[in-house]
């Protein structure tokens, strides 16, 4: 039975739904900065500029509808995680010291755009589909970087980083 609730429905939709995203994330981003100045109508045309060039390129479409639910993801779990902690009468400040502070979700959000591109361009980079007419030493420097190997051993390394730099900070505060 077909309902209006229907998903497939939703993806007939997931175009428009982001489009509008697109163009209020650019136009928020404008209106904060004033790159161009002052003047709405110029924020207006620029945003709704970007969101269709966004919209008519494949792939940073397919970027950002496998992006955007990880963020939402993510910003709904700290939501929810600092709503109980403030509840519980904890500040901001430590609930902060909980998480991790703005550098951990600052690197959460870099390695969800690294999964995501390598998930939507995973493809063209991929060291084992063979390239489409020649192949150069460009498109082979790229293949190495975005080998999974290779990104799995990039972040290996980062955690191995960060448990250095706690266990120094642990050192040096326990003297």
């Amino acid at each position: 039975m077909a309902t209006f609730l229907d998903a497939g429905l939703l993806g007939f939709f997931l175009p428009l739904f982001s489009l509008l995203f697109i163009f209020g994330l650019i136009y928020a981003i404008l209106q904060k900065t004033n790159i161009f100045g002052q003047s709405k109508t110029v924020h207006l045309v620029v945003s709704f500029s970007i969101s269709m060039i966004v919209l008519f390129s494949g792939q940073s479409l397919d970027f950002i509808t496998f992006v955007t639910p990880w963020f939402v993801a993510l910003i709904v779990g700290l939501v929810l995680f600092f709503m109980a902690v403030t509840f519980l009468g904890v500040t901001q400040e430590k609930a902060w010291d909980a998480v991790g502070g703005h550098t951990v979700i600052f690197i959460i959000a870099i390695i969800i755009v690294l999964v995501g591109l390598s998930q939507v361009l995973g493809p063209v980079f991929s060291p084992f589909q063979e390239a489409e007419g020649e192949r150069t030493i460009g498109k082979e420097i790229l293949r190495t970087i975005f080998h999974p190997r290779l990104l799995g051993a990039l972040f290996i390394l980062v955690i191995a980083a960060f448990a250095v730099s706690s266990i120094a900070k642990a050192e040096k505060s326990s003297k």
